[in-house]
């Protein structure tokens, strides 16, 4: 039997109800209802039956599992406090008993967790489909339609170029920093194999942004394969969470000396994080936080010589860049050590203060890319293998030489100049013949007298 519910008016014609609420049939299987149950579900209120079409609805939606029953925890509770006493300020709003029971509470406050990550997961596909057609544009705008039709080299600035724009659009957007922002444009466009299991359990409502962002930060170096490792160790377990239908069957929860009888194990915390017959439990940012270090760690570990032969043979790809911009400006790129790095950085920052302060009218930008040029073009570095304070030849920067001073300006001085002495003073015949000072003794000579 199937129920037909159709709102009256006050003189009792049907379908003349509020339209849009409850105007519409609502077909449920009553074939094993009671009498009491049909008069209650007969006599709902408006709202319930707009809660009812909402639970409808979301059920043709394919969400994930969970997400359709805490979008409905969430709006019931939301309904039932909106329904308060008039003139209760909207900070002060408290729902009654009458309104929602103590289970659909906390049923709204664990939904509104789902719902979080899931709105975060649905931001993360919204990223990969801007970028995507993003990058489509652009090919356009170049005639081409596939990105393996450019060089390596243009390539991967259609690639940094398209994340660019759409990092740019989703801080204005969102409201995130330029740098976050980028973040979720890097995970949105991660390798599938690197960012599987955490994709999965953020769009399920299983976690949040916040733990997905801290793993990315901290795995976006490794190699794919690491990096998947990690993925499916710290994530996949939400996603593997048993549920009550399931838990039954699962190896390890059986009394090992009555097989026919379940486990008591209702106050046992799993390796998840996550105690079993407390599906609501979420697992603590502390707890996730050491879950994904260990993980970390361990995939580091695995790899160290492998990490130790990457990082030589990238400090062996060391070299200097150069790009020419459009409006007579350009870049020079240096690649090197992280200390030479951060010392070259901290030299010029200090110069570039220290004129600064002196009164210089440039800005501090301006001034730290004077004084790198004016170090790179005007700097002299000794060859190996020429002595210290000699330039015969081998000296960048020496007059002759290809990056020496031009014709007309004095070379700089490679060593100190040795301090001058001064010229013995004659005062007079007690100074001596040979020109040294007089002494006392030959003040007191006959000859001085």
């Amino acid at each position: 039997m199937v129920v037909n519910v159709s709102v009256m008016n006050e003189e009792g014609v049907a379908g003349t109800g509020t339209p849009g609420l409850c105007d519409v049939t609502v077909g449920f299987d009553a074939s094993e209802w009671t009498s009491e149950q049909l008069i209650a579900f007969v006599t709902r209120s408006p709202q319930q039956v707009a809660l009812d079409q909402v639970s409808q609805g979301l059920n043709g939606l394919g969400l994930p599992s969970g997400v359709a029953d805490a979008v409905l925890a969430v709006v019931t509770s939301a309904a039932a406090h909106q329904g308060g006493a008039a003139g209760e300020s909207a900070t002060a709003r408290v729902a009654p008993a009458t309104a929602i029971d103590d289970d659909a509470v906390l049923a709204a406050a664990h939904g509104a967790r789902v719902l979080q990550g899931f709105a975060e997961g649905a931001l993360i596909d919204t990223a990969r489909t801007l970028a995507d057609r993003a990058g489509a544009e652009l090919l356009a705008r170049r005639g081409l339609c596939d990105p393996a039709e450019m060089c390596p080299t243009k390539r991967e600035k259609w690639r940094g170029r398209t994340k660019a724009l759409v990092a740019q659009e989703l801080s204005v957007l969102t409201g995130h920093g330029i740098q976050a922002a980028h973040v979720i444009v890097g995970f949105a466009l991660a390798p599938p194999a690197s960012v599987a299991a955490s994709t999965a359990a953020l769009q399920a409502g299983k976690t949040n942004w916040r733990a997905v962002s801290a793993f990315w930060q901290r795995c976006r170096t490794f190699e794919a394969t690491a990096a998947g490792e990690v993925d499916q160790a710290v994530f996949g377990p939400l996603l593997a969470h048993p549920t009550p239908e399931d838990r039954a069957e699962t190896p390890g929860n059986t009394d090992p000396e009555n097989p026919d009888t379940e486990a008591d194990d209702t106050e046992s915390p799993d390796d998840h994080g996550q105690a079993r017959g407390q599906d609501q439990r979420c697992e603590s940012w502390p707890e996730f936080s050491r879950r994904l270090e260990r993980e970390a760690v361990r995939a580091e570990s695995a790899d160290a010589a492998d990490a130790r032969a990457k990082r030589r043979a990238a400090m062996s790809r060391r070299d200097v860049q150069a790009r020419i911009g459009d409006q007579g400006t350009g870049e020079v790129i240096l690649t090197g050590s992280t200390t030479s790095v951060a010392g070259a950085v901290e030299r010029i920052e200090t110069i570039a203060r220290a004129a600064k302060a002196a009164g210089d009218q440039r800005s501090l930008g301006q001034i730290r890319s004077d004084t790198g040029f004016a170090l790179l073009v005007h700097g002299i570095l000794p060859l190996p293998g020429t002595p210290t304070g000699a330039c015969a030849g081998g000296c960048a920067g020496a007059a002759g030489s290809p990056t020496g001073p031009r014709p007309g300006r004095r070379s700089p001085r490679l060593a100190p100049r040795a301090p001058r002495v001064p010229a013995p003073q004659h005062r007079g015949p007690a100074a001596g013949r040979e020109g040294r000072r007089a002494t006392p003794r030959d003040r007191c000579s006959p000859r001085s007298r």
